[in-house]
């Protein structure tokens, strides 16, 4: 979408529309009826216009009047009407073109989130029709998209292409930063083929994009089509249904006679819903280190409403580990760094609840943070195996993990083992983590040694994943210990992972 037009201001406030019902009528077509649910749990939906009245939301659109390419935009050529809004393309009595711009500027904004509409394109040579975002401020400042914003165009619908040929069941998705002059830049995804077996034009079909810190995802009834990580826009950003005329540009040429009038036209774009879900905080990983690392900070996006702070609050379920003043929020807007330190010498495990809310959406993530005694390493086996000491059939394995990606896998007899300096003297400590195995019976130990006193193990012969823990104490001027995994017969494989030393 090239460019961007500037239309009607509105001082209304901005407007969350919910949804009303569904509409399931008929067998053809059911499937693109039903709700297309954003990838992931805890998602809410913060805007939604279905269409169901008789004229235009002005609190939520504006139509927008005035010249742009061949063509006169016009609100006459926006009606809604039986549960839908349609743009019609048409040509005027004394051969001017006329057709329709709609967009939500001043008067729905958003950064982030998953942002979906169902279409249907009925499209002609000459023209185009397309679902996009803008950003108000996009070029300003030059060479920075993530502050300037960037337009996310996340379909755009063609029947033929420069050169005349038939492109009716393809879609391309195009990004423009750094303004629409000198210094523009773009990428875009080229031509992609319909996913389903339903054409394109003629048809609904649901079209989205997932927009977050990490890059921009677009899909076409749930299946995605292009992923880029290019121009990253974070800032609140509106959107654009639109129609647009242009003769002997990419969309081909103007028939001759025109698209007809706008009582007999059959160019359309046909939207029989648009919506916005959010999540009001991102997923924060859990979190393992050991009291020597005094801490750690992770990024951490939250939903952001032009005009309305987010509220943001911590709660720990372990305020001797993680007190209240352990937290500490840094950043602005939708984009914060969460930082967090544990009180000295204290370890265990808390599980940490994040709660933000900005008055139209509110909700919460959970993490644990996991702090181990002395210098224990990668328990939960996410990273490499430095600082293990492996041997026979252990290995990392991105398979039967019991959290995160990855687990120590053991085929055949084998263990791993690790030195934990950095441990206190006459210090009662509790070993512990989770082991299964594949075939029932099978001896899965996690064990200590070398810490002042006899071997002690725990077997966990199961098939399902099982908590074990041993408890020693040191010696008297001992100030390390190995700890171990270990299997010794040869049948099936052991699993093992979330390994955690704690001073008991």
């Amino acid at each position: 979408m090239f460019g961007w037009l500037r239309s009607r201001s509105s001082s209304a406030r901005p407007k969350t529309r919910r949804p009303s019902p569904l509409r399931t009528e008929g067998v053809e077509g059911l499937e693109s009826r039903l709700v297309l649910s954003p990838p992931g749990t805890g998602w809410q939906m913060v805007f939604a216009d279905e269409f169901n009245g008789t004229a235009l939301d002005t609190d939520v659109w504006t139509a927008a009047s005035g010249s742009r390419r061949n063509a006169v935009n016009t609100p006459a050529a926006v009606s809604v009407g039986g549960g839908n809004l349609t743009i019609t393309t048409y040509t005027n009595e004394t051969g001017g073109h006329r057709t329709g711009f709609v967009g939500s500027k001043d008067k729905f904004q958003a950064t982030y989130g998953y942002w979906e509409a169902r279409i249907n394109f009925q499209d002609s040579p000459g023209m185009w029709s397309a679902f996009w975002v803008h950003s108000p401020t996009i070029g300003s400042p030059l060479g920075d998209p993530y502050t300037a914003g960037t337009e996310i165009d996340i379909v755009e619908h063609r029947v033929r292409d420069a050169g005349g040929a038939d492109i009716s069941n393809k879609t391309v998705s195009n990004l423009h930063w750094d303004g629409y002059g000198a210094n523009h830049q773009s990428t875009g995804s080229g031509l992609k083929n319909n996913p389903g077996s339903t054409p394109l034009q003629g048809n609904f079909h649901t079209y989205a994009m997932q927009w977050d810190p990490t890059g921009y995802r677009f899909y076409i009834d749930g299946t995605q089509v292009w992923s880029t990580t290019q121009a990253i826009s974070g800032r609140s950003e509106f959107i654009y249904l639109t129609s647009e005329v242009e003769n002997y540009g990419w969309a081909g040429n103007i028939p001759a006679g025109g698209y007809g009038s706008l009582a007999t036209s059959q160019t359309k774009m046909v939207v029989d819903w648009v919506r916005v879900w959010q999540r009001p905080v991102s997923d924060v990983p859990n979190q393992v280190l050991n009291e020597a690392a005094g801490g750690f900070s992770v990024p951490l996006t939250v939903t952001q409403k032009d005009g309305q702070p987010t509220t943001v609050t911590f709660t720990s379920s372990n305020p001797t580990l993680l007190p209240p003043e352990s937290f500490v929020l840094g950043g602005s807007g939708a984009n914060r760094t969460l930082t967090v330190t544990p009180a000295a010498g204290v370890t265990g495990t808390a599980t940490v609840t994040v709660t933000a809310g900005n008055g139209t959406v509110s909700g919460s993530d959970t993490f644990t943070v996991t702090v181990s005694a002395g210098s224990f390493r990668n328990g939960g086996f996410q990273s490499d195996l430095t600082g293990w000491g492996k041997y026979g059939g252990a290995a990392l394995t991105t398979t039967g993990a019991r959290t995160g990606g990855k687990a120590l896998r053991i085929v055949g007899s084998g263990g791993a083992e690790q030195v934990i300096t950095g441990l206190e003297p006459n210090t009662t400590y509790v070993l512990g983590g989770y082991a299964r195995t594949t075939v029932a019976g099978t001896s899965t130990l996690i064990g200590v040694k070398n810490y002042g006193g006899p071997q002690k193990t725990v077997n966990r012969s199961g098939t399902s994943y099982a908590q074990g823990s041993v408890t020693f104490t040191t010696g008297p001027t001992s100030t390390s210990a190995t700890i171990f995994v270990y299997k010794p017969t040869t049948a099936g494989e052991s699993y093992f992972d979330d390994l955690y030393l704690f001073r008991a």
